[in-house]
């Protein structure tokens, strides 16, 4: 997969900065010889696993736009990345968006092996919704306002855990700061490799850990969030539904709405 990740992010012609968490303790050889190009960064960090690394390694990066992408995913083409931006700059409220899987805020998935993106942003024209749980990866970021709700929520993972559903979580805190999140048209290959045999899925200890994980964490969103999240007549299921509906009849919809109190 690594040759493959680092073809991949080479193919954007827009200046990047390139960020490797080696988490598993191998592959540092490989990964040296695959980061040619001069803004790449290689960090070893043994089993600390995605949460805190994301949090840390997005601190360190220099951009406002952040990419987290995972090691069995690999970008296809030269605009996934300039779509994006394109995209952020066009609405100034989303900061939280995926190019996989989402959940719609009326109810129904959407994404790769679910519903297709009903419409097109009228801004940008690129295939667009505003959704309601966002699932990874890759995930995009707009880096001062991720920072400002906190980033992502680290009671999500032990040191050396996977981190179930955290995007889940970040995708709430979104609608609930009265931010935006959505999903677009990204061309990427998806679970490249043996992704079904190694990291969290190497073994049935591993696996079984996983699910547990998945188990607690889909309780905690369902503790934070209680009245708020849950239902299709949820408020931030009915905030998201209402935004994405204007959204794709062209009708304005970014008006600021009353805040939301925290059960």
């Amino acid at each position: 997969n690594i040759k493959a990740i680092a073809r991949g992010l080479g193919q954007v012609p827009e200046s990047t900065e390139v960020m490797i968490n080696n988490d598993s303790g191998g592959d540092h050889a490989a990964w040296r010889m695959a980061l040619t190009r001069t803004n790449g960064f290689l960090i070893y960090s043994k089993d600390i696993h995605e949460i805190r690394a994301y949090n840390r390694m997005g601190l360190m990066a220099n951009s406002e736009m952040l990419v987290t992408l995972q090691d069995d995913d690999v970008p296809i083409g030269t605009t996934w990345l300039s779509d994006a931006l394109r995209l952020y700059s066009a609405h100034p409220k989303l900061i939280f968006m995926t190019g996989y899987r989402a959940r719609a805020g009326a109810g129904g998935n959407i994404g790769l092996g679910r519903a297709k993106i009903p419409g097109k942003d009228p801004r940008t024209g690129i295939p667009f919704m505003f959704v309601y749980k966002l699932v990874a990866g890759p995930l995009f970021l707009r880096r001062s306002k991720w920072v400002d709700l906190g980033m992502f929520n680290m009671n999500f993972s032990c040191a050396g855990d996977p981190g179930i559903h955290f995007e889940y979580e970040f995708s709430l805190r979104t609608w609930f700061r009265d931010y935006q999140a959505g999903i677009y048209h990204c061309p990427f290959e998806h679970h490249i490799g043996d992704w079904k045999s190694s990291g969290t899925r190497a073994n049935k200890k591993v696996s079984q850990r996983r699910r547990e994980i998945g188990i607690r964490n889909s309780m905690n969103v369902k503790f934070m969030y209680r009245i708020l999240h849950g239902q299709a007549t949820s408020p931030l299921s009915q905030k998201c539904a209402m935004t994405a509906e204007l959204h794709l009849a062209g009708q304005p919809y970014d008006t600021p709405t009353p805040p939301m109190i925290m059960p």
